[in-house]
């Protein structure tokens, strides 16, 4: 997608969101991966380079050297490394760089010297939980079936009479361990009977 200067500036203008955040530089290498890890894994989203967190732009002094720099980063601090298009594009006689990411087709990417997979919640990135990284890597499908046990009919239960569970509240609730809990969670969402929501940065489960 190609921005004219006027259609981004009036993005910029509304500010931060699930889907756009800004960077003044590119001066902290791991927060700009952090960025791209996030709208990959999420359904995509676009970084501004030369705007400070409150819409202010400031523009590059530079294109090179943030492009060689992003290049880096994508390649060496992101695994698989994230691919984008990068634009320049001038506003108020100043140059930003647009980077755009698109929801990857290889989820989950992790960062290197974390291996943690983040993820795009309102204007955060915020570290992808067990149900999360489970969807990423499975195709999300409305067929299929499950056995429904105990542990199913005491979520159930607890979700009519509470509205919303966490993986750890579920947990405990049900008995299982962390990741048998999330692979339970992970086919009721993708059989469409459970969905996950956030409240800030707390990932929640509600009946569908």
């Amino acid at each position: 997608m190609r921005f004219s200067d006027a259609a981004l500036k009036s993005l910029i203008q509304q500010g931060e969101g699930v889907a756009l955040e800004f960077k003044r530089k590119i001066n902290h290498p791991k927060k700009i991966a952090k960025s791209l890890v996030a709208f990959a894994n999420s359904l995509g989203g676009f970084l501004v380079i030369g705007v400070d967190d409150n819409g202010f732009i400031y523009g590059i002094e530079d294109e090179k050297y943030p492009a060689e720099l992003l290049h880096l980063i994508s390649e060496t601090d992101c695994t698989p490394p994230v691919n984008y298009s990068l634009f320049s594009i001038k506003i108020d006689n100043k140059y930003v760089l647009v980077i755009e990411i698109p929801e990857s087709l290889t989820k989950p990417h992790f960062i290197k010297t974390e291996n943690q997979p983040y993820i795009r919640v309102g204007d955060k990135s915020i570290v992808a939980g067990p149900v999360q990284i489970a969807l990423m890597k499975e195709k999300s499908s409305k067929s299929g079936k499950i056995n429904f046990g105990e542990a199913e009919r005491l979520l159930f239960d607890y979700l009519t009479a509470y509205g919303t569970i966490t993986l750890e509240k579920f947990k405990v609730l049900s008995g299982l361990n962390v990741n048998e809990s999330s692979e339970r969670l992970t086919r009721l969402i993708q059989i469409g009977m459970v969905k996950s929501v956030f409240i800030e940065t707390t990932e929640y489960f509600t009946l569908a």
